[in-house]
Protein backbone atom coordinates (compact mmCIF):
# COMPACT_ATOMS: atom_id res chain seq x y z
CA UNK A 1 0.00 0.00 0.00
CA UNK A 2 2.95 2.71 0.67
CA UNK A 3 3.65 2.11 -2.89
CA UNK A 4 0.48 3.58 -3.78
CA UNK A 5 1.34 6.50 -1.99
CA UNK A 6 4.40 7.56 -3.73
CA UNK A 7 2.20 6.65 -6.95
CA UNK A 8 -0.85 9.07 -6.09
CA UNK A 9 2.02 12.05 -5.70
CA UNK A 10 3.60 11.12 -8.53
CA UNK A 11 0.22 11.50 -10.62
CA UNK A 12 -0.67 14.94 -8.97
CA UNK A 13 3.21 16.31 -9.39
CA UNK A 14 2.66 16.16 -12.98
CA UNK A 15 -0.15 18.93 -12.70
CA UNK A 16 2.83 21.60 -12.28
CA UNK A 17 4.86 21.11 -15.22
CA UNK A 18 1.27 20.80 -17.40
CA UNK A 19 0.13 23.77 -15.87
CA UNK A 20 3.37 25.56 -16.39
CA UNK A 21 2.95 25.12 -20.02
CA UNK A 22 -0.76 25.41 -19.42
CA UNK A 23 -0.77 29.49 -18.47
CA UNK A 24 2.23 30.06 -21.16
CA UNK A 25 -1.31 29.64 -23.84
CA UNK A 26 -4.61 29.84 -21.87
CA UNK A 27 -5.69 32.31 -18.94
CA UNK A 28 -4.69 30.53 -15.57
CA UNK A 29 -8.32 30.68 -14.24
CA UNK A 30 -9.80 29.21 -16.99
CA UNK A 31 -7.51 26.56 -17.85
CA UNK A 32 -8.50 25.66 -13.70
CA UNK A 33 -12.16 25.62 -14.47
CA UNK A 34 -12.13 23.67 -17.44
CA UNK A 35 -10.04 21.25 -16.03
CA UNK A 36 -12.22 20.81 -13.12
CA UNK A 37 -15.26 20.92 -14.44
CA UNK A 38 -14.29 18.31 -17.18
CA UNK A 39 -12.97 15.96 -14.10
CA UNK A 40 -15.85 16.37 -12.01
CA UNK A 41 -18.30 15.17 -14.28
CA UNK A 42 -15.78 12.06 -14.93
CA UNK A 43 -15.94 11.08 -11.48
CA UNK A 44 -19.61 11.67 -11.32
CA UNK A 45 -20.10 9.19 -14.71
CA UNK A 46 -17.83 7.02 -12.77
CA UNK A 47 -19.69 6.57 -9.80
CA UNK A 48 -23.01 6.16 -12.03
CA UNK A 49 -21.31 3.52 -13.86
CA UNK A 50 -20.08 1.65 -10.71
CA UNK A 51 -22.96 1.50 -8.81
CA UNK A 52 -25.99 2.82 -11.25
CA UNK A 53 -26.60 5.90 -8.60
CA UNK A 54 -26.35 8.59 -6.31
CA UNK A 55 -25.51 6.89 -2.95
CA UNK A 56 -24.44 10.17 -1.06
CA UNK A 57 -26.77 11.64 1.16
CA UNK A 58 -26.02 15.01 0.00
CA UNK A 59 -28.35 16.96 2.89
CA UNK A 60 -26.34 15.84 5.98
CA UNK A 61 -23.45 16.38 3.35
CA UNK A 62 -24.11 19.83 2.41
CA UNK A 63 -22.18 21.95 4.70
CA UNK A 64 -18.54 19.83 4.50
CA UNK A 65 -18.76 19.47 0.63
CA UNK A 66 -19.48 23.12 0.57
CA UNK A 67 -15.71 23.68 3.27
CA UNK A 68 -14.11 21.13 1.10
CA UNK A 69 -15.52 22.77 -2.54
CA UNK A 70 -14.05 25.57 -1.25
CA UNK A 71 -10.77 24.81 0.23
CA UNK A 72 -9.80 21.54 -1.23
CA UNK A 73 -10.96 22.44 -4.20
CA UNK A 74 -11.26 26.29 -5.00
CA UNK A 75 -9.03 27.74 -3.19
CA UNK A 76 -6.51 24.94 -3.73
CA UNK A 77 -6.23 25.02 -7.29
CA UNK A 78 -7.25 29.09 -8.04
CA UNK A 79 -3.87 30.52 -6.79
CA UNK A 80 -1.59 27.49 -7.81
CA UNK A 81 -2.09 28.10 -11.38
CA UNK A 82 -2.03 31.75 -10.90
CA UNK A 83 1.10 31.43 -9.12
CA UNK A 84 2.54 29.39 -12.37
CA UNK A 85 2.49 32.57 -14.52
CA UNK A 86 5.80 34.07 -12.19
CA UNK A 87 7.12 30.60 -10.35
CA UNK A 88 9.02 27.75 -12.30
CA UNK A 89 6.98 23.86 -11.84
CA UNK A 90 9.69 22.62 -9.29
CA UNK A 91 10.17 25.38 -7.16
CA UNK A 92 5.89 25.88 -6.94
CA UNK A 93 5.76 22.47 -6.08
CA UNK A 94 7.91 22.55 -3.16
CA UNK A 95 6.50 25.32 -2.08
CA UNK A 96 3.42 23.33 -2.24
CA UNK A 97 4.82 20.75 -0.25
CA UNK A 98 3.90 23.45 2.56
CA UNK A 99 1.00 21.20 3.31
CA UNK A 100 2.20 19.06 5.66
CA UNK A 101 2.56 21.46 8.00
CA UNK A 102 -0.50 22.86 8.04
CA UNK A 103 -2.04 18.73 8.18
CA UNK A 104 0.02 18.65 11.25
CA UNK A 105 -0.94 21.52 12.54
CA UNK A 106 -4.87 21.36 11.67
CA UNK A 107 -4.63 17.11 12.76
CA UNK A 108 -3.25 18.13 16.04
CA UNK A 109 -6.81 20.65 16.83
CA UNK A 110 -9.04 18.47 14.87
CA UNK A 111 -8.10 14.50 16.16
CA UNK A 112 -6.04 15.40 18.54
CA UNK A 113 -3.04 13.44 17.50
CA UNK A 114 0.14 14.51 19.77
CA UNK A 115 2.49 16.56 19.06
CA UNK A 116 5.87 15.19 20.15
CA UNK A 117 9.08 16.96 20.42
CA UNK A 118 10.35 14.69 17.72
CA UNK A 119 7.56 16.09 15.70
CA UNK A 120 8.55 19.31 16.02
CA UNK A 121 12.15 18.70 15.18
CA UNK A 122 11.29 16.81 12.54
CA UNK A 123 8.84 19.55 11.55
CA UNK A 124 11.24 22.41 12.06
CA UNK A 125 14.37 20.47 9.58
CA UNK A 126 11.89 20.85 7.14
CA UNK A 127 10.51 24.28 7.38
CA UNK A 128 13.98 24.70 7.58
CA UNK A 129 14.55 23.30 4.91
CA UNK A 130 11.26 25.34 2.83
CA UNK A 131 12.93 28.65 3.76
CA UNK A 132 15.65 27.96 1.66
CA UNK A 133 13.40 27.46 -1.33
CA UNK A 134 10.77 30.93 -0.55
CA UNK A 135 14.21 33.11 0.07
CA UNK A 136 16.47 32.60 -3.20
CA UNK A 137 14.44 33.14 -6.38
CA UNK A 138 15.20 30.26 -8.66
CA UNK A 139 15.77 30.28 -12.73
CA UNK A 140 12.73 31.42 -14.61
CA UNK A 141 11.15 33.19 -11.72
CA UNK A 142 9.22 36.11 -12.72
CA UNK A 143 9.18 38.79 -9.94
CA UNK A 144 5.50 39.86 -9.84
CA UNK A 145 4.61 42.88 -6.90
CA UNK A 146 6.06 41.59 -3.36
CA UNK A 147 4.97 41.57 0.82
CA UNK A 148 8.17 41.44 2.28
CA UNK A 149 10.65 38.78 1.05
CA UNK A 150 7.90 36.94 -0.67
CA UNK A 151 6.50 37.67 -4.19
CA UNK A 152 2.65 37.42 -5.20
CA UNK A 153 3.36 33.80 -6.82
CA UNK A 154 4.52 32.37 -3.73
CA UNK A 155 1.86 33.88 -1.58
CA UNK A 156 -0.59 32.28 -3.97
CA UNK A 157 1.00 28.88 -3.52
CA UNK A 158 1.19 29.15 0.71
CA UNK A 159 -2.73 30.06 0.08
CA UNK A 160 -3.33 26.65 -1.73
CA UNK A 161 -0.96 24.77 0.09
CA UNK A 162 -2.84 25.59 3.04
CA UNK A 163 -6.22 25.28 2.00
CA UNK A 164 -5.51 22.01 0.72
CA UNK A 165 -4.29 20.63 4.27
CA UNK A 166 -7.76 22.18 5.81
CA UNK A 167 -9.72 20.43 2.59
CA UNK A 168 -7.88 17.34 3.11
CA UNK A 169 -9.16 16.91 6.91
CA UNK A 170 -13.02 17.92 5.88
CA UNK A 171 -12.37 15.22 3.59
CA UNK A 172 -10.98 12.74 6.04
CA UNK A 173 -13.94 13.31 8.49
CA UNK A 174 -16.60 13.10 5.17
CA UNK A 175 -15.24 9.52 4.41
CA UNK A 176 -15.10 8.04 8.16
CA UNK A 177 -19.09 9.21 7.87
CA UNK A 178 -19.36 6.57 4.75
CA UNK A 179 -22.49 8.97 4.10
CA UNK A 180 -20.98 9.10 0.19
CA UNK A 181 -18.12 7.48 -1.52
CA UNK A 182 -14.43 9.56 -2.61
CA UNK A 183 -16.05 9.47 -6.50
CA UNK A 184 -19.31 11.75 -5.13
CA UNK A 185 -17.73 13.65 -2.79
CA UNK A 186 -14.79 14.94 -5.01
CA UNK A 187 -16.87 15.10 -8.46
CA UNK A 188 -19.45 16.75 -7.17
CA UNK A 189 -17.01 19.10 -5.54
CA UNK A 190 -14.97 19.80 -8.39
CA UNK A 191 -17.73 20.43 -10.66
CA UNK A 192 -19.25 23.00 -8.84
CA UNK A 193 -15.72 24.48 -7.92
CA UNK A 194 -15.02 24.65 -11.93
CA UNK A 195 -17.93 26.44 -12.16
CA UNK A 196 -17.15 29.23 -9.67
CA UNK A 197 -13.42 29.37 -11.27
CA UNK A 198 -15.17 29.89 -15.13
CA UNK A 199 -17.56 32.27 -13.55
CA UNK A 200 -14.34 33.75 -12.23
CA UNK A 201 -13.03 34.31 -15.40
CA UNK A 202 -15.55 35.36 -17.20
CA UNK A 203 -15.07 38.62 -14.97
CA UNK A 204 -11.30 38.76 -14.59
CA UNK A 205 -9.65 37.43 -17.09
CA UNK A 206 -9.57 38.91 -21.26
CA UNK A 207 -11.88 36.77 -23.46
CA UNK A 208 -11.04 37.73 -27.00
CA UNK A 209 -13.45 35.47 -27.83
CA UNK A 210 -11.85 33.10 -25.62
CA UNK A 211 -8.77 33.35 -23.24
CA UNK A 212 -6.57 30.66 -25.31
CA UNK A 213 -4.33 31.58 -27.71
CA UNK A 214 -3.58 27.81 -29.07
CA UNK A 215 -6.75 25.60 -29.06
CA UNK A 216 -4.79 22.28 -29.97
CA UNK A 217 -2.32 22.47 -26.87
CA UNK A 218 -4.94 24.01 -24.48
CA UNK A 219 -6.79 20.77 -25.36
CA UNK A 220 -3.50 18.29 -24.65
CA UNK A 221 -2.92 20.22 -21.43
CA UNK A 222 -6.95 19.76 -20.13
CA UNK A 223 -6.47 16.16 -20.85
CA UNK A 224 -3.37 15.55 -19.09
CA UNK A 225 -4.36 17.36 -15.95
CA UNK A 226 -7.58 15.78 -16.11
CA UNK A 227 -6.05 12.18 -16.04
CA UNK A 228 -3.03 12.47 -13.66
CA UNK A 229 -4.36 14.61 -11.13
CA UNK A 230 -7.55 15.21 -11.00
CA UNK A 231 -8.90 11.72 -11.34
CA UNK A 232 -6.14 9.54 -10.73
CA UNK A 233 -4.70 11.96 -7.99
CA UNK A 234 -7.60 12.65 -6.27
CA UNK A 235 -9.18 9.34 -6.37
CA UNK A 236 -6.20 7.96 -4.78
CA UNK A 237 -5.99 10.43 -1.97
CA UNK A 238 -9.39 9.66 -0.03
CA UNK A 239 -9.07 5.84 -0.53
CA UNK A 240 -5.82 6.38 0.97
CA UNK A 241 -6.71 8.11 3.41
CA UNK A 242 -8.77 5.24 5.24
CA UNK A 243 -5.35 3.64 5.65
CA UNK A 244 -3.12 6.42 6.42
CA UNK A 245 -3.72 10.16 8.48
CA UNK A 246 -3.75 13.20 6.16
CA UNK A 247 -0.19 14.43 8.00
CA UNK A 248 1.51 11.50 6.54
CA UNK A 249 0.30 11.57 3.32
CA UNK A 250 0.55 15.32 3.44
CA UNK A 251 4.47 14.12 4.13
CA UNK A 252 4.81 11.61 1.98
CA UNK A 253 4.70 14.08 -0.67
CA UNK A 254 8.10 15.48 -0.48
CA UNK A 255 8.57 13.57 -3.50
CA UNK A 256 6.11 15.92 -5.40
CA UNK A 257 9.10 18.55 -6.05
CA UNK A 258 11.70 15.70 -7.24
CA UNK A 259 8.93 14.28 -9.85
CA UNK A 260 7.90 17.83 -11.11
CA UNK A 261 11.45 18.66 -11.19
CA UNK A 262 12.49 15.84 -13.36
CA UNK A 263 9.37 16.01 -15.45
CA UNK A 264 10.16 20.10 -16.01
CA UNK A 265 14.07 19.68 -16.80
CA UNK A 266 12.78 16.78 -19.35
CA UNK A 267 9.59 18.56 -21.16
CA UNK A 268 10.41 22.61 -20.57
CA UNK A 269 13.94 22.65 -19.84
CA UNK A 270 13.52 24.45 -16.63
CA UNK A 271 16.94 24.51 -14.66
CA UNK A 272 17.26 23.04 -11.20
CA UNK A 273 20.01 24.79 -8.71
CA UNK A 274 22.00 23.08 -5.81
CA UNK A 275 20.01 24.67 -3.33
CA UNK A 276 16.79 23.02 -4.95
CA UNK A 277 18.31 19.51 -3.96
CA UNK A 278 19.71 20.82 -0.37
CA UNK A 279 16.01 22.02 0.44
CA UNK A 280 15.12 18.58 -0.57
CA UNK A 281 17.20 16.19 1.47
CA UNK A 282 16.37 18.36 4.38
CA UNK A 283 12.74 17.65 4.19
CA UNK A 284 13.19 14.58 3.61
CA UNK A 285 15.08 13.87 7.03
CA UNK A 286 12.70 16.31 8.74
CA UNK A 287 9.84 14.21 7.12
CA UNK A 288 12.03 10.71 7.85
CA UNK A 289 11.80 12.26 11.42
CA UNK A 290 8.06 12.71 11.95
CA UNK A 291 7.46 9.37 9.91
CA UNK A 292 9.33 7.49 12.73
CA UNK A 293 7.03 9.13 15.52
CA UNK A 294 3.68 8.52 13.70
CA UNK A 295 4.67 4.97 13.41
CA UNK A 296 5.14 4.86 17.20
CA UNK A 297 2.33 6.22 17.93
CA UNK A 298 -0.24 4.15 15.83
CA UNK A 299 -1.18 6.89 13.71
CA UNK A 300 0.30 4.58 10.65
CA UNK A 301 -0.29 0.82 11.21
CA UNK A 302 2.03 -1.43 9.56
CA UNK A 303 0.28 -4.20 8.12
CA UNK A 304 0.68 -8.00 8.37
CA UNK A 305 0.82 -9.98 5.47
CA UNK A 306 -1.15 -12.95 5.08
Amino acid sequence: MIAMVFLMHAFLSAIFPIGRAAVKISQPVFFTGVRMFLAGIILLMYQWYQHGRFSGNFKRLLYPLAVFTLTGIYLTNVPEFWALQWVPAAKASFIYSLSPFAAALFSYFFFHEKMTWKKVIGMAIGLFGFSIMIYFNQPGEIMHYSIGFLNSGEIGLIVAAIATAYGWIVMRKMMKSHLCTPAEAIGFSMLVGGILALMQSSITEQWEPIPVSNLSYFLLYVSLAVIFSSVLGYILYPILLREYTVTFLSFAGFVEPLCAALMAWLFLGEVVTWRFFMASFLVFWGLYIFYQEELKLGYIVKKKRT
